[in-house]
């Protein structure tokens, strides 16, 4: 028998609170929490100097490596055995790493910006990651539809095989879907990418009826769009909201964003191969911009905020062509990646069967407080309560704070993959925990299970501990996931798929 539980708060707009609750009769150690989500979170200013790229707690990063020597520290305060485990596997540790990158807007460099790597130059049989691109002056132009990566979505065939991959585990993330939707994609319009040629119609797509779109200018261009990933105005189709009900193994959102941006650029790579050199991507929040680490898209993506980017949004729409000019860099090379999962333990009654909790300690290039900088906090205060009380478990318990997670999950893959001896019967993932309500959409406190026969039993207890009342969720909401929730806790989904 194995049992996953994912813990997390499904929300989009959070705002962080300078101090721990005060007068609390919380069981836990409060500080202790505000104290690592705070370090961890400073790792974005505080592990680089002036003239380093701050790239967080990003995997192999100098703040991922701070962290990690941190929380090793933290674990053994708190009276655990702890050690670091290095990911010592080749196909996990290569990462693909920007030594730098810079957007300038008509002479003004923009701080609040990211660019996510060019994967693929599409052209050669073995993808080239090595790149130092650098333009100047670029002009901007709307975003063509190309609409026909919609009719996918509704194609009957597609559906039926689409779940048909989820239920034989061949789709189990969302590589595996874009891997998918794409061949899916080849197939409906009778072409393959691999031999698209511009010089020969015979190798189009059909919906381009032989003839290939003109470009916008003569010179090298970028396209721009309102990004939709995690924006609450852009939609899915009535049947992924149906069978995909949020969270999933697929993550719900960026499904659809996710594709249609992997078509898209691979489509404008082989149009116009040495003219569109990027697209932009403008935020729906004033505040804040998006960033994709995973993707293997063909040409840079420009992720700026709604008060940088939508000025050259509107003068798109309004003049064809924007009267603001873009220069960016951008360097970028594949090397590898050091990094360490970081493992506390309580040896139990039963030495021989092992109980996870988990959180990723990771993050994107950002200071990575709610994702999932106060997951590791309350893991650790969990962790302090069992050993101040002299609480001895039944099983070993074993609190691992992952490396990696935002590039695919790579800790957890690791130790999952190292341990198999291990009698792992339950594995528990904090994620995305400790907000209070400031967006107009409620907050969901969600729990996941891979056993639905388990459901039953989690409501009872969040109804026991009146956890509605306490801490004014709105509500709990407790969901059953068969391949575990979208984050570390899948990666444990081969495991119980063999045992069950």
């Amino acid at each position: 028998m194995f049992s996953c539980f994912n813990i997390f708060t499904n929300l989009t707009n959070i705002q962080a609170a300078q101090d721990p609750p005060q007068g609390s009769n919380s069981v836990f150690d409060l500080k202790l929490i505000h104290d690592i989500t705070q370090y961890l979170s400073w790792r974005i200013n505080q592990s680089y100097n002036t003239s380093e790229l701050a790239k967080g707690r990003y995997f192999g990063s100098n703040g991922e490596h701070e962290a990690a020597v941190y929380l090793a520290s933290k674990m053994q305060q708190i009276g655990l055995w702890s050690h670091l485990e290095k990911i010592a596997d080749e196909n996990l540790n290569r990462t693909l790493n920007v030594t730098a990158r810079e957007i300038i807007i008509d002479g003004t460099p923009i701080k609040d910006c990211y660019i996510s790597p060019r994967y693929n130059n599409y052209s050669n049989p073995q993808p080239c990651l090595n790149f130092s691109l650098s333009y100047d002056n670029l002009s901007v132009y709307l975003k063509p539809d190309f609409l026909q990566y919609n009719a996918t979505f509704d194609n009957t065939s597609y559906i039926i095989d689409l779940l048909a991959g989820i239920e034989n585990g061949t789709i189990n993330d969302t590589e595996s879907f874009l891997d998918f939707s794409e061949t899916e994609f080849e197939k409906m319009w009778d072409f393959s990418f691999e031999d698209f040629n511009r010089s020969d119609p015979d190798t189009y797509p059909s919906f381009f009826n032989r003839v290939i779109p003109l470009p916008p200018c003569d010179g090298p261009f970028l396209f721009i769009e309102v990004d939709p990933n995690y924006n609450p105005n852009d939609t899915l189709p009535l049947w992924v909201r149906t069978i995909f009900p949020y969270p999933l193994d697929i993550p719900r959102v960026g499904f659809k964003s996710s594709f249609r941006q992997r078509i898209q650029t691979k489509l404008w790579y082989k149009c116009w191969p040495d003219q569109c050199v990027g697209l932009i991507r403008v935020d729906f929040n004033n505040r804040t911009f998006d960033m994709s680490p995973n993707g293997a898209y063909a040409i840079p993506v420009l992720y700026l905020n709604g008060s940088v980017g939508n000025p050259i949004l509107n003068s798109t729409i309004t003049n064809g062509t924007a009267t603001q000019h873009i220069s960016y860099r951008l360097n970028q090379s594949f090397d590898y990646a050091e990094s360490y999962n970081v493992i506390g333990q309580i040896n139990g009654t039963d030495k021989n069967t092992t109980t996870i909790i988990g959180c990723l300690y990771d993050s994107l290039w950002n200071s990575g407080t709610a994702d999932a900088a106060i997951g590791v906090g309350m893991m650790l205060a969990n962790a302090k309560y069992i050993k101040e009380n002299d609480i001895i478990p039944s099983n070993t318990l074993k609190f691992i704070a992952y490396g990696g997670e935002e590039t695919g999950l790579l800790g957890a893959y690791y130790y999952d993959e190292n341990h198999s001896n291990e009698n792992i019967t339950t594995v528990i993932d904090l994620n995305q925990l400790g907000f209070s309500q400031t967006g107009p959409l409620p907050q969901t406190f969600f729990i996941a299970t891979n056993k639905i026969a388990e459901k039953g039993k989690l409501r009872l207890i969040s109804n026991i501990s009146h956890y509605c009342e306490r801490s004014g969720t709105p509500y709990i909401d407790i969901g059953w996931l068969p391949k575990g929730g979208p984050s570390d806790v899948h990666a444990f989904y081969k495991r119980w798929h063999d045992n069950s």
